[in-house]
């Protein structure tokens, strides 16, 4: 208490703490009758019944309470509000301790969170997933069986979050632990076709930024051409973030050109050709099919965070003594892939019509081109394993066939993912035929018809059916011939 108190407002102060304290454990117990102060003594006995009510969990009495409780300290003078303040300070501290009140504890306890949707974003973003405290708090407040009593670490308090919807977004989900993935319902969404990106683009990004760079509308703006030019060659993504943030560059600058009237006066459309004045060179390079049909070149499919992509597997021989040399910044599934493909070949030398002997004489090099992107996963094995055929037999691989899925010692092509964004991949690069796994033909619906319109579906279950359709047969008899003078040749040589 104050020392500048004198001793009768001292003596008062604590009658007034004691009273207040009481009301504030048990309000059925509150003494308002014998506070000093007649209209804080009036106000307290109106509102003292409510507060007990409120106690025992009757939430609509609580709110009628705190109404009626606004502005009471005001009859009272400043050392009495001053006392009553730190006690309220001191109390609400107290209810986060063991030895608060009983009432107060279970009020805590039973705090109860309704129609909460909670988001976390970017549930995958570190290299080896969330960190480990995010972890284990991820794990109680997901369970059901836990999560009705989640016990915040920082305010010391349990909530009940049964009834939380809990929304998480992540890139991959190779990061994330077997446990937490437990407790998740897991819902894919594909990447954006470049058909959607354009619609989007066309549809709000561009009315966007049009309005947010006061563009003139139906006088400037950017061709479907220059859009489409924008997708292909300055992003590389899932999503339209990048394609907005392009889009929002070049209405800056046209937005620049209009105020300073470097524009033409009344119209000033941006074409593909302009694209370069406002973006700059071409980030990305849209791959295409090879211009013939090659020796140990095969076109495979790959998935990636920005969505499909295809690859170019090259396999190439010479005068050794049965090495087999990786390159190409692939990872270990990949390479295993390259090892089941060449036993399946050597177990099979009769069948290709090569020599019994024939790797003991060579040396095989695999090569991914674009060394420096890591590259791995299981759906290289069937492009693989054509690369190597083709330069084994000396038949090249058709330039307009692309493949995907992964192979087994006995020869079986087994099923693969990402199915959509690979035949995308291989549509944009002017693909016509495209080789799947026979039990990937279920996820055709979710391919865009104008995409499976335009390209033909093969599907294989062993890897004697990819062959054939891949390699350019003499004579078109889909037959294997005898190849002994290349062998003899590079024996010789070796």
């Amino acid at each position: 208490l104050d020392k500048d108190l004198t001793d009768e407002q001292k003596k008062e102060a604590k009658a007034f703490i004691g009273i207040m304290t009481q009301c504030m454990k048990d309000a059925t117990n509150c003494k308002c009758q014998d506070i000093s102060v007649e209209s804080f003594a009036d106000k307290c006995s109106e509102v003292a019944p409510l507060y007990a009510q409120c106690q025992k969990g009757d939430e609509a009495k609580c709110a009628e309470a705190d109404e009626l409780s606004k502005g009471i300290e005001d009859s009272l003078p400043d050392y009495l509000q001053d006392a009553l303040a730190s006690l309220e300070d001191d109390f609400d501290g107290a209810q986060y301790d063991n030895h608060a009140p009983k009432i107060c504890r279970e009020r805590k306890v039973t705090s109860r969170i309704e129609c909460m949707k909670l988001v976390i974003s970017e549930g995958s973003e570190e290299d080896d997933g969330p960190p480990p405290e995010c972890r284990e708090a991820l794990l109680e407040a997901l369970d059901p069986e836990q999560n009705f009593a989640f016990a915040d670490n920082y305010l010391e308090v349990p909530f009940d979050l049964s009834d939380v919807l809990f929304i998480t977004t992540a890139n991959i989900l190779d990061t994330i632990p077997n446990a937490l993935l437990d407790r998740l319902e897991i819902i894919h969404f594909a990447g954006y076709t470049e058909e959607e990106k354009y619609n989007i683009a066309k549809n709000y990004l561009i009315p966007k930024q049009e309005r947010a760079h006061y563009i003139p509308k139906n006088n400037h703006g950017i061709t479907d051409g220059a859009l489409k030019s924008i997708i292909r060659k300055y992003t590389r993504e899932a999503g339209v973030r990048e394609l907005e943030r392009q889009i929002a560059t070049v209405f800056r600058k046209l937005a620049r050109e209009i105020v300073e009237k470097k524009s033409k006066a009344k119209s000033s459309l941006i074409g593909a050709t302009d694209i370069k004045t406002y973006l700059g060179p071409y980030k990305y390079s849209s791959q295409m099919i090879e211009d013939n049909d090659t020796v140990g070149i095969t076109t495979g499919l790959a998935w990636t965070q920005a969505g499909g992509d295809i690859l170019f597997i090259e396999v190439a021989i010479m005068p050794g003594k049965g090495n087999l040399t990786l390159t190409g910044n692939l990872g270990d599934v990949m390479k295993e892939s390259c090892q089941a493909a060449l036993t399946y070949i050597r177990a099979r030398w009769d069948v290709f019509k090569l020599p019994e002997s024939f790797f003991s004489t060579i040396d095989v090099h695999v090569h991914v081109p674009e060394g420096a992107v890591p590259k791995d996963g299981p759906s290289a094995g069937v492009a693989i394993v054509t690369s190597m055929v083709s330069v084994l037999t000396g038949m090249a691989v058709k330039n307009t066939v692309a493949m995907t899925g992964e192979i087994t010692l006995r020869g079986r092509v087994t099923e693969i993912g990402g199915l959509k964004e690979k035949v995308i991949a291989a549509h944009r690069a002017q693909i016509k035929t495209v080789i799947v796994p026979q039990e990937n033909k279920k996820d055709l619906v979710d391919i865009p018809s104008k995409v499976k319109k335009d390209l033909k579906f093969i599907f294989a279950e062993r890897v004697d059916d990819v062959i054939k359709e891949a390699l350019v047969f003499p004579n078109n008899k889909r037959k294997f011939v005898s190849q002994p003078h290349m062998f003899a040749r590079l024996e010789k040589m070796n």
